[in-house]
């Protein structure tokens, strides 16, 4: 099965032009960065500023996606969640690694269990789409289930990226049954956070169901 789940990170560099499959949300550029003091502060091994610079190089006008790929790995490899995060994405999308689900998968789960939503996100569409594999014993109902926990943690910790991934699996009905209303009020809150493809997908849902905008106003 496959969801047109969002895969979020902040990482421009991975941006596609896609609106369905596995596209990264992509924030803005960061603010300005002294990158000489992230590298240093990086060699001494700060995880927070080899992250940054990772990214910053990913952002850069000419990326050097290969060298953000590294120090975003360095920086999960000290145990920082975000760039697990972010590194999961490099190889769910080959950039700057080489492609591997199983590797963006195991990512993503680590760096959900440590702390970032936007993995949580990123693993529940990594499992709705198949690239994960479930757990051990785990059947399909208890693996949609965990799928849509994961859509809602993050969603509930403000991720738009898993509010967009709940409202689609709530709308498509196949990880649970059928929930219109459910998915437009998820789809509004991604799009009230500026996930514009979630405005288009309430938009949807609004023009078939009329009846769920009421919900929306009372929200």
């Amino acid at each position: 099965m496959r969801l047109a789940a969002v895969l979020a990170a902040a990482l421009a560099a991975c941006a596609s032009s896609a609106p369905t499959g596995r596209p990264p949300a992509v924030p803005g550029a960061p603010a300005p960065l002294d990158e000489s003091a992230l590298a240093t502060r990086c060699e001494r091994g700060f995880a927070p500023e080899c992250r940054d610079l990772g990214r910053a190089r990913l952002l850069a006008p000419s990326p050097d996606v290969r060298l953000g790929a590294a120090l975003l790995t360095k920086a999960c490899e000290i145990g920082d969640p975000a760039a697990c995060s972010d590194v999961g994405v490099l190889y769910a999308l080959g950039r700057g690694v080489a492609q591997s689900d199983e590797r963006a998968a195991a990512l993503a789960r680590r760096a959900c269990e440590q702390g970032s939503a936007v993995a949580c996100s990123n693993q529940g569409a990594l499992l709705a789409e198949g690239a994960a594999p479930p757990g051990a014993g785990e059947t399909r109902d208890a693996l949609d289930a965990r799928i849509l926990r994961l859509f809602r943690k993050a969603c509930d910790a403000g991720v738009p990226e898993g509010c967009a991934n709940l409202g689609t699996a709530l709308d498509a009905g196949k990880l649970v049954a059928r929930d219109q209303r459910g998915a437009a009020r998820a789809h509004r809150r991604a799009c009230d956070a500026g996930f514009a493809l979630a405005c288009h997908r309430l938009a949807a849902i609004v023009s078939e169901r009329s009846d769920v905008a009421p919900d929306l106003t009372a929200t």
